[in-house]
């Protein structure tokens, strides 16, 4: 891997981290500005389960995404990029929904 990819990789993790770790402030399962202007349907369990769905499967899209792109595991663990591919796609679809 070339300087110039490895120094674009580590910016793409970076970012992701960072992302990653934002969204977890809203696994406390608290009333942020965010969701107050959602306060008629806060109280809804499926409301609930969806945006919390959304964010778990974000955050594992988001770590697993990533790892994708490494040669050491594409090339020489294909079985764990594939696997690893799957859950990024699930998690994708299923956060989506």
């Amino acid at each position: 891997m070339s300087n110039a990819r490895k120094l674009l990789f580590g910016l793409m993790v970076v970012l992701v981290l960072a992302i990653a770790l934002t969204s977890m402030r809203y696994l406390d399962f608290n009333i942020r500005d965010l969701l107050r202007d959602k306060s008629e349907i806060i109280g809804s369990s499926i409301y609930r389960a969806g945006f919390y769905g959304h964010v778990i499967l974000g955050i594992i899209a988001l770590l697993a995404g990533p790892m994708q792109f490494l040669p050491s595991i594409r090339s020489k663990r294909i079985v764990i990029h594939r696997n690893i591919g799957r859950i990024y796609v699930i998690a994708c679809v299923l956060s989506g929904l």
